[in-house]
């Protein structure tokens, strides 16, 4: 039963993590995309500009599921389980900034 609370957690990990990224990535993609659109409409023009950013796009999504996916390892049963920490969860144990 133990390992099935670890097991419960790991998704709620994984959820973190991602919102984490998401709001990194719009903080980030705030402050470098807004003036290189300024200057890419300025000197290319709109349409172009939209042509550049739907490249962009198309690069982007790919790679943002490639490094979201997580690793799939192998493990043996019963391997990787801290029972202490599953007796005692709190949320500080799986924050990404602990």
């Amino acid at each position: 039963m133990k390992q099935s609370t670890a097991n419960a957690l790991a998704p709620l990990e994984f959820i973190l993590r991602v919102a984490t990224g998401l709001i990194l990535l719009v903080l980030v993609g705030q402050f470098l995309f807004a003036p290189f659109g300024v200057a890419l409409i300025d000197n290319a023009g709109w349409q172009n500009a939209l042509l550049v950013f739907g490249g962009l796009l198309l690069f982007i999504v790919p790679m943002a599921l490639a490094l979201a996916t997580p690793r799939s390892e192998p493990k043996p049963a019963g391997a990787g389980v801290d029972v202490a920490a599953t007796q005692s969860f709190s949320v500080m144990t799986w924050y990404p900034f602990s």
